[in-house]
């Protein structure tokens, strides 16, 4: 529920509150205000919802941060692994033609566990990718 300057100048009237002097800010308003009968301080509601607003777009955007690096480090490792497969079935066929060096030899064992690191790494990140995309859903219903 949003209330105008207005509304709220309403309540607070019909509520007995006053503005507490020592809080004012930018605006004129004041951050607390005080029932003259019980002393007790009530915050402005208008300041409150800007506050709420305010903490989940950065939780929104610390969210959408972590979850570009997850895709970012998961496309890097996909580029990678091309080139590795690449790589790998070229050594392949001079394996298969006995046409490699102990140094290609060497270089096919590299690159196989290469790939087979970054076909973990990828699905690891598939399932944090996934994971973020839940938390942002469940982000999207933080109350306000």
């Amino acid at each position: 529920m949003e209330f105008s300057r207005l509304s709220y100048e309403i309540l607070r009237l019909q509520l007995g509150f006053t503005k507490h002097e020592d809080n004012q800010v930018a605006d004129g308003s004041s951050a607390v205000m005080v029932d003259k009968r019980t002393k007790f301080g009530v915050r402005n509601l208008q300041r409150d919802q800007q506050s709420d607003s305010v903490r989940k777009l950065r939780l929104e955007k610390a969210l959408n941060a972590f979850s570009d690096e997850v895709r970012n480090e998961a496309n890097g490792l996909k580029n990678r692994l091309a080139t590795d497969t690449n790589d790998a079935a070229f050594l392949m066929d001079a394996i298969d033609n006995d046409e490699a060096s102990d140094a290609e030899m060497l270089r096919m064992s590299e690159l196989e566990s290469s790939v087979i690191y970054a076909r973990e790494r990828i699905r690891l990140l598939a399932r944090q990718a996934g994971f973020f995309d839940d938390i942002s859903n469940l982000a999207k219903m933080y109350p306000l």
